[in-house]
């Protein structure tokens, strides 16, 4: 979660206390309607009790220069997509949503810690496959990335961009993949979005 610099807001607490005194409401940025972030931007509008008006970008990397140029107070975004940004001091990140710290980011509270306990989100990347692809095809194609993915290197590289590697086995991956379209259901249900 990334704030203008415009904002003296140094935490998320400080952040919800300046949008709540905003009669307009503050703005978020997120890649698109319907993305996680805009979801999040949602939920968290609703745990800080802040008026929070959604504009939709082109992508992350859009809404995080609106951030920095003060046109909208927020985005939530992968750290790849604001570190330079935050880097040269025109935006602060004040939370992570996420069940705990990121290894690269250990300064930065998640949103429990800030005082904010179920705004918790994240994008993930997963590898899929058509549906009758032979099971022992897709055993060996995932042997392969988490293979991969243990590598130090490989950790190191996606690291730099805030990203953890998760190795799973398919039938991990396939009851991950229903438990978060059930969570997304409820969440969606929740902020009141609709598909039209």
């Amino acid at each position: 979660m990334a704030i203008s610099s415009k904002i003296p807001a140094k935490t998320l607490q400080e952040f919800a206390a300046a949008a709540r005194a905003d009669a307009n409401g503050f703005s978020y940025g997120s890649p698109g309607a319907g993305s996680v972030p805009h979801l999040g931007g949602e939920v968290l509008g609703k745990a800080m009790n802040a008026k929070m008006v959604h504009v939709p970008f082109r992508g992350s990397a859009d809404a995080a220069k609106e951030v920095a140029a003060g046109n909208i107070q927020l985005t939530l975004a992968t750290q790849a997509s604001v570190a330079s940004l935050a880097e040269a001091g025109l935006i602060r990140i004040v939370a992570v949503a996420s069940a705990r710290r990121l290894t690269t980011l250990p300064n930065v509270p998640t949103t429990t810690e800030a005082g904010f306990p179920g705004v918790e989100l994240s994008n993930w990347f997963g590898i899929m496959a058509p549906r009758n692809t032979p099971a022992e095809l897709v055993s060996r194609i995932n042997h392969a990335f988490n293979k991969a993915a243990a590598q130090s290197d490989v950790q190191t590289a996606l690291a730099k961009q805030g990203i953890e590697p998760v190795r799973k086995t398919p039938e991990q991956f396939a009851r991950q993949l229903t438990e978060d379209g059930k969570a997304y259901a409820r969440l969606i249900e929740q902020v009141g979005l609709s598909p039209n």
